[in-house]
This record gives structure tokens, C-alpha cells and sequence, in this order.
């Protein structure tokens, strides 16, 4: 975007830059849109003005070489603003990964203790509702990361959980549908999952990611409880699971190992059954209101 002679280690800098901007701003659209639109639609406009700036001064002074290089400059304008633009969605996954925020968050807030009697998949249906397979697939990947961090709510209070899940999504290895991160009490759902994952494969992962929130939950129990409490039956499981969990085996590296460790075992029996139980209740209350609708519509 530079004649030859104007090259120079800047300009290639600024060509770099520019580059890597279209990528992430590209990349970056479906997470980030209402910050990159505006962004966007300032740059269409720079340089709109640049270009119709280039061809009225141009033709005015009958010089064509120069309305070529007012274009020129439009052009590198666009480059400066598409790097700059680029540049913010960069700090932006920074922060976000410094602040353990997630790159990607739902509008619908973790559900407290305050509200955690409300958080049952009746009282939540309307919200659930979208879990429909063909609603799901036209849903924003906003929309489709309120309805995870709904469930991540029900199952909280489901489970026990003491503490609030926090749901958000972030591109992740491309066999990792989603994780669990104990330490910020946060379940972090692939990105690319979300987007592309049916609805039922994501109440699934959701579900497994909670089990093991509740996992961790009783290794916590296990570990205050008094000595002469901690060989109870009660116990056992937590036992193993903390066994597990300080040696745990990642399936990249021995995918027999991990898929059959206890705490995985658990999670996928949990997760298995939860998603059958959200997507059947789901649909039976589809179809009581279409006939409930019939009835009407009959009267």
C-alpha cells in the first residue's frame, strides 16, 4: 500500500499491522460485533471521503497522478484505522484473559443466593425454550451464551453449589468443547462449539463442566472436614476424586486415561441424563403449548 520508494521499515510495520487487523477483526466479528461495527462504520466513512476528496480535487485541477495518490492515502488511512481497530480487539483479549472475564460473556448474570429459588427449568422455560433445535441454530451467539449461563443457574441450584458458575466462551483447543476453571468458579464453552454445536451437544458439555464444578465442590468438603469424619462412605468418591484431580490425566496425551478416570466417568453419566432431561421437558412444553394453541384456535 506503499509506492517503492516511499518503502521504509515504518511503512512495512504499518502494512503488517494493517494485515493483522483484517484478521482479527474478521475473526473477532461474531464475539465483538457491537464494538467492531461502529469502528467499522467510522472507517467506511474516512474513507469514502478520502476517495471522493481524491477524484473532486482531481478533477478539478485536471491531474489525474494526483487523484491517484489522494486514493492512495485513502487507502492507507483504511490501513491505519483497520490496524488500530485491530488493535483493540487485541488489548480487548488481554484484558479479558488477564481478568479471567472470557473474551466472550452473557448478558444474563450468574444467579446468587438471592435468586437461586427461581432458578428451576420451569420457572426458566421461556428462556429455555430456544434450546429447540431449529430455533437454536438462528440464535446469536449472545443469545446462545444467555441460555448456557441459564442452565449453568439451574444446575447451580440443582447440584448445591455454594457459589455462583460464571459461563463464557472463548476459542479453545479444537477438542476441547469446553472447560472448567476452578479457581474463578468459571465454565468457558469453545467458541466455535457455540456457534456450530447443535443444541443438545451444548447442554451437554454445560452439564458436564458443572459436574465437575460440583466435583470440585465435595474434594473442598472432604478436605475441612475433621479427621475422624473423612473415612465416611460419604467420602469415597470424593477421595478419588481428589486423587484425580491432583494427577489428572489430559486426554491429549493419554485419551484412555483421562476418558476413564472417575471424575469423567461421573461427568459424562451426569451430563448424559441432564441434557435428556432439559431437551425432553423442553419439547413436551413445545408441544403442550401447540396444543393448548389447537384448543383455542378450535373455541
Amino acid at each position: 500500500m506503499d509506492l517503492e520508494h516511499d518503502r521504509n521499515d515504518r511503512s512495512i510495520s504499518r502494512n503488517l499491522a494493517g494485515g493483522l487487523g483484517i484478521y482479527l477483526v474478521l475473526s473477532y466479528y461474531p464475539l465483538q460485533r457491537k464494538f467492531i461495527l461502529p469502528a467499522m462504520a467510522g472507517t467506511a466513512v474516512c474513507l469514502a471521503a478520502s476517495v471522493l476528496r481524491a477524484f473532486w480535487f482531481g478533477a478539478e485541477k485536471g491531474k489525474e497522478p494526483g487523484a491517484g495518490r489522494e486514493v492512495l492515502a485513502g487507502l492507507r488511512a483504511f490501513r491505519t484505522i483497520i490496524g488500530t481497530a485491530g488493535g483493540l480487539v487485541l488489548a480487548l483479549i488481554i484484558v479479558s484473559s488477564l481478568c479471567g472475564t472470557g473474551l466472550y460473556s452473557p448478558s444474563v448474570r450468574a444467579a446468587d443466593s438471592a435468586v437461586l429459588q427461581n432458578q428451576t427449568i420451569d420457572k426458566q422455560m421461556e428462556t429455555l425454550v430456544r434450546l429447540e433445535e431449529e430455533t437454536w441454530q438462528t440464535l446469536s451467539l449472545n443469545e446462545k451464551l444467555d441460555v448456557m449461563q441459564t442452565i449453568a443457574n439451574i444446575e447451580r441450584r440443582y447440584l448445591g453449589i455454594p457459589h455462583e458458575i460464571n459461563v463464557a466462551a472463548e476459542y479453545l483447543e479444537e477438542t476441547h468443547a469446553a472447560q472448567y476453571e476452578d479457581e474463578q468458579h468459571r465454565i468457558v464453552i469453545n467458541v466455535d462449539c457455540l456457534r456450530e454445536g447443535t443444541a443438545w451437544d451444548n447442554v451437554d458439555s454445560l452439564t458436564h463442566e458443572a459436574r465437575h464444578c460440583y466435583q470440585h465442590c465435595l474434594t473442598e468438603a472432604y478436605e475441612r472436614a475433621d479427621q475422624n469424619l473423612k473415612s465416611l462412605r460419604i467420602f469415597k468418591e470424593a477421595r478419588t476424586y481428589l486423587e484425580e484431580f491432583k494427577n489428572y490425566k489430559g486426554g491429549d496425551q493419554d485419551y484412555e486415561g483421562y476418558y476413564n478416570q472417575a471424575c469423567e466417568t461421573d461427568a459424562r453419566d451426569y451430563a448424559e441424563s441432564a441434557a435428556y432431561e432439559y431437551m425432553s421437558r423442553v419439547y413436551a412444553y413445545i408441544y403442550e403449548q401447540e396444543e393448548t394453541d389447537v384448543f383455542t384456535d378450535t373455541d
